[in-house]
């Protein structure tokens, strides 16, 4: 969770910086490249959090494992003794 949030304030500080420098500059003319450079770093936050998710915490990770329709399937045996397959969970 620490690295989630410490990606947040990474990527969001520059854009929120950005509107305070253009609120209280006055006339100041800041190119148009660093807001775009903002909102980039913003999309990118956006863009990563999910993988972040699947790949760093166990029960997300098992349900999108369980979630994959190319397991193999599971042999399990029924009450009367025989053998059954089930497909899935």
């Amino acid at each position: 969770m620490i690295f989630i949030s410490a990606l947040y304030v990474v990527t969001w500080l520059p854009g929120h910086v950005y509107y305070l420098f253009l609120n209280f500059s006055g006339n100041a003319s800041i190119p148009d490249i660093f807001f775009h450079i903002t909102i980039l770093l913003a999309f990118v936050c956006v863009g990563v959090n999910p993988f972040i998710y699947a790949t760093k915490f166990t029960p997300i990770k098992q349900v999108l494992v369980d979630l994959m329709p190319c397991k193999k399937s599971k042999q399990t045996t029924a009450s009367d003794g025989t053998r059954s397959t089930q497909i899935g969970r």
